[in-house]
């Protein structure tokens, strides 16, 4: 019982730290010199990403197991939102960005099979 809510915790925290990431990237992209056409196409294709690494986390951790695809989203996903930082262009955020949502897209299916029904 414990177990499956401290991964609905994680889940949810970093579904939360996923979205709550767009207020912030809009004004650091424009200071960046992103335009306004770079800066949506920055916050549509983390979801695009998203949606994609989802498509092959499923027969991947059906494959290998759903442990591994909690913990190394949460360890690249802690490396990749810790650089940044260290951007200097646009198109450094771009990546970072999609490599961020790719990562995070084998988390949520990893987690919803390793407790799929809550009491």
């Amino acid at each position: 019982m414990k177990g499956k809510r401290s991964v609905f915790v994680v889940l949810f925290l970093m579904t939360l730290s996923l979205h709550i990431q767009f207020p912030v990237f809009t004004p650091f992209a424009a200071a960046l010199g992103a335009t306004s056409l770079f800066i949506s196409l920055l916050m549509s294709s983390s979801s695009f990403a998203h949606l994609c690494g989802h498509l092959l986390a499923g027969p991947l951790i059906d494959r290998i197991g759903k442990k591994p695809f909690i913990v190394l989203p949460l360890f690249l996903s802690s490396l990749l939102l810790s650089s940044y930082g260290l951007v200097k262009t646009p198109d450094a955020l771009l990546f970072l960005k999609i490599a961020n949502g790719f990562a995070l897209a084998f988390l949520t299916p990893a987690c919803l099979l390793y407790c799929p029904v809550m009491p």
